[in-house]
């Protein structure tokens, strides 16, 4: 009888928390719906070394590989788009016999958002690297590092083109060592496009950013809006990102990738997290209840068992409940 109270116990919070849960979710879809998405991005020179934040170390190392492959170093810059949220660092590495280009990139964005007069901070910082190769047929091959699997697939944006992907910075040599040798492959039956040795890489980069957008818009991910000149995210652009985020949290991280490890996500906010709010006046409710149902005397022992027990878990659970708000408090205040 007690184990099935217990059990029963067990139930509503669970409840609680998938509904905290469906709360943040409805949350983030109506943030999404109202982002504005523009495909201009202002692209200017900068040096990596006055990034605050970023892991040089890294950066370095990968330089230094790619100097060892023959890559020679053309330039480092700076993207911001419109919404001037995101800040996007490119070190740019050209190979003039494979006719092809290499990018270390790395991310850094910071938005403050109003949620139910709650002020929610988010910081996240991203690595990522690539390799690209044109070909005169209008194809690319392309060699990618990222931690986590993007929303949608590099494939669809072209049948004709090859994307290789890794998610560990230890297969970097693997990525270099199979890209040249799948474009040895490739120039027996089409020529590589050496327009991109001589193009404005900024304008590469712009082209390549409407390029993406573009195709999202024709996978029904993104809509173009042109009064306003901007994309917005479909219904099922939305639901897509919903998925593939939580297909990434719950997929297991090795702390060993560097660039996985680099990626970090923190959020604070004036109040106290919703899921840790709700449980602690779950407990407050349950002790108010069990007080008041005791005025009357109990009729069988499983009811002065359960009355007993929930008090019990009540008062210990609001003592826990109150040191983690004491102490999250304290860490906002830091």
């Amino acid at each position: 009888m007690v184990i099935h109270l217990i059990g029963k116990i067990v139930l509503i919070l669970l409840i609680i928390v998938l509904a905290v849960v469906f709360i943040v979710n409805i949350c983030i879809i109506i943030m999404m719906k109202k982002e504005k998405i523009y495909d201009t991005l202002i692209v200017k020179p900068h040096d990596f070394n006055s990034i605050p934040n970023i892991n040089l170390n890294l950066i370095n190392d990968l330089e230094n590989k790619l100097y060892n492959q023959g890559f020679i170093l053309e330039n480092s810059y700076k993207m911001t788009t419109k919404q001037l949220d995101v800040n996007l660092y490119s070190k740019i590495f050209i190979h003039k016999e494979f006719c092809t280009l290499a990018k270390i990139l790395y991310s850094y964005s910071y938005k403050i958002q109003q949620i139910e007069n709650e002020e929610i901070k988010t910081q996240v910082q991203k690595y990522t690297f690539e390799l690209i190769t044109r070909f005169h047929d209008g194809s690319y091959l392309v060699s990618r590092i990222e931690p986590e699997k993007s929303f949608f697939d590099y494939d669809d944006f072209d049948n004709n083109n090859i994307v290789l992907t890794y998610k560990d910075m230890a297969d970097f040599d693997d990525l270099l060592h199979n890209h040249f040798n799948k474009i040895n492959e490739l120039i027996h039956s089409k020529s590589l496009d050496n327009t991109i040795l001589s193009k404005d890489y900024p304008n590469i980069m712009n082209e390549e950013n409407k390029r993406i957008l573009d195709k999202m818009a024709d996978l029904k991910i993104l809509k173009y809006k042109p009064d306003e000149n901007h994309y917005e995210y479909t219904w099922s652009g939305v639901f897509k990102f919903l998925i593939s985020y939580y297909k990434n949290l719950l997929s297991k991280k090795d702390k060993n990738n560097a660039f996985g490890y680099q990626t970090k996500q923190t959020i604070t906010s004036k109040k106290v997290p919703a899921p840790l709010a709700a449980l602690d006046y779950f407990f407050i409710f349950s002790f108010i209840m069990m007080l008041i149902l005791s005025k009357n005397p109990a009729r069988t022992q499983a009811q002065t068992i359960f009355r007993f027990s929930v008090l019990i878990i009540s008062i210990i659970g609001k003592i826990i409940t109150s040191i983690l708000i004491v102490n999250y408090k304290k860490k906002q205040e830091n």
